[in-house]
């Protein structure tokens, strides 16, 4: 029996964890790009990736950079265009600068456009984390 998820209301998620490089774009873009065949392989119909995939996680005061944040921009783009030959939604984190302010966001990529982005709404502060230096929420 040939069992299809859709036509029981069903969706296909795949959640990847990458091999990261902290503050190395093009890695990590390749490397999306590459678990995003893998999860279209097994029918995914939303393909999530974690937190600040794109940049890594840990980058501290490198989101200060504007090479950072511009090489972000460009790798977004070319997760738009990977992006026309995937029958998913394509969910990936990336630190964004919308109107003189950085947000820790998810991006929701599909048919070669961004069709929405999500900023973080809770930044932890404590500990190890120091979320609320280089974001707003």
């Amino acid at each position: 029996m040939d069992f299809q998820l859709n036509e029981y209301g069903f969706v296909r998620i795949a959640v990847l964890s990458p091999e990261l490089r902290i503050a190395n774009i093009d890695f990590n873009v390749n490397e999306i790009k590459r678990l995003i065949k893998l999860a279209e392989e097994s029918d995914a119909q939303v393909i999530l990736f974690p937190e600040l995939s794109v940049t890594g996680y840990s980058c501290g005061d490198l989101f200060f950079q504007n090479k950072l944040i511009n090489d972000t921009q460009s790798a977004l783009i070319e997760l738009c265009d990977f992006s026309k030959n995937i029958n998913a939604c394509i969910i990936v984190g990336a630190p964004v600068f919308n109107a003189g302010k950085l947000y820790n966001t998810a991006v929701f990529i599909s048919d070669g456009e961004i069709k929405g982005i999500v900023p973080k709404s809770y930044l932890p502060n404590y500990n190890e984390f120091y979320e609320k230096r280089w974001f707003f929420s």
